[in-house]
């Protein structure tokens, strides 16, 4: 392994793991602090242990994506893209113990802490599907916008909301009714919703117009920020109350003052940047460099809490999704291309 490290700092490969073809996202279990690993293209889930030993490969799965931890039940659910279902994943057996048939293409998926339930955006057919975490049953099927991508949650006002990427709006979906309270006009191809604690507002990347719209938890669109070119994805920095958007078109994140709701710095990253995750023990951003399908990029920029790239890390072809492991302090980055996670340490 090759890592360039543009500060001194201790961050570090430590480890790579073979899992199944095309890892997208993965998510870090905390109740028995192990990664989960949805390989999209091999029908198949990947346990890695916080030793970074591969504990189990999960079959019975059709496009796997988005592993979400429930901390009601200490399962991880997993959308099934291909067979319309989110399958339930013991976490003390690492195996499937329920299907719940969701809808057409379910893409994404979240937790509520307020009222325990898990939410599923369905692209095919224009749904969000409600899950009961204590019997892994349907509760709904609730109609939003078309093209639901992404979803957040708002503690403000216990709301849900829906990244539509075809219709270019937000549904906002309250979860003590399960049903839209109001719909919110943004940018066009919204992509990526992500809750700000510091102004309690929500972030929505528009892709195809290079802004990101901000909503109130009054739902209301209080500012649209110009950023760089096809912003994908955005995360809260929570050491520097700042919100980072990763411009998969200019190979830039922006960094969006909170207080503000301004740009404050732009950081030159590697090529077409997708996802990010936050490092709470070095505060410290990882940005997944992506590339493109005809030449797929091999690194992670590491950008600090003052806005600087202090490490760039070689990994494996195409990093997509990132996961941070709080038992170990370690980034598992899911190599799309090649069928690898790379594990990152700071320590």
């Amino acid at each position: 392994m090759i890592i360039s490290v543009f500060a001194p700092s201790g961050i570090r490969v430590v480890a790579t793991v073979t899992v199944g073809a095309s890892p997208t996202e993965d998510a870090f279990d905390p109740a028995n602090n192990d990664t989960y690993v949805a390989n999209y293209q091999n029908a198949s889930v990947s346990v890695i242990s916080r030793s970074n030993t591969l504990l189990a490969t999960i079959s019975g799965f059709a496009g796997p994506r988005s592993p979400t931890f429930c901390p009601f039940n200490n399962n991880v659910y997993v959308a099934n893209s291909y067979l319309n279902d989110t399958k339930v994943i013991s976490s003390s057996t690492n195996s499937v113990i329920a299907d719940v048939i969701v809808g057409f293409g379910p893409w994404a998926v979240i937790y509520d802490p307020h009222n325990h339930n898990i939410y599923t955006a369905n692209p095919g057919n224009n749904s969000v599907a409600v899950i009961n975490t204590s019997t892994n049953t349907l509760i709904t099927a609730i109609k939003v916008g078309s093209g639901p991508f992404s979803l957040a949650f708002d503690p403000v006002n216990s709301d849900i909301y829906v990244a539509n990427r075809d219709s270019s709006s937000v549904s906002v979906i309250s979860d003590s009714t399960n049903s839209v309270v109001a719909t919110v006009s943004v940018g066009f191809s919204p992509r990526w919703v992500a809750f700000d604690p510091a102004n309690n507002e929500t972030y929505v990347a528009n892709n195809g117009a290079g802004t990101v719209s901000v909503i109130s938890s009054s739902n209301t669109v209080v500012a649209t920020v110009t950023v760089g070119s096809n912003p994908f994805s955005v995360t809260y920095d929570p050491a520097n109350g700042n919100m980072y958007v990763a411009n998969n078109g200019a190979s830039t994140v922006s960094v969006i003052g909170s207080s503000t709701n301004t740009v404050v710095s732009t950081v030159t990253v590697g090529s077409n940047p997708l996802e990010m995750v936050f490092d709470t023990a070095n505060n410290d951003m990882y940005v997944g460099n992506y590339g493109t399908p005809t030449r797929p990029a091999t690194t992670v920029s590491v950008i600090s809490s003052s806005n600087s790239v202090v490490a760039t890390v070689k990994v494996g072809k195409s990093p997509f999704g990132l996961a941070y492991n709080t038992s170990n302090q370690e980034v598992y980055v899911a190599n799309n291309v090649g069928g690898t996670v790379t594990v990152i340490t700071s320590s």
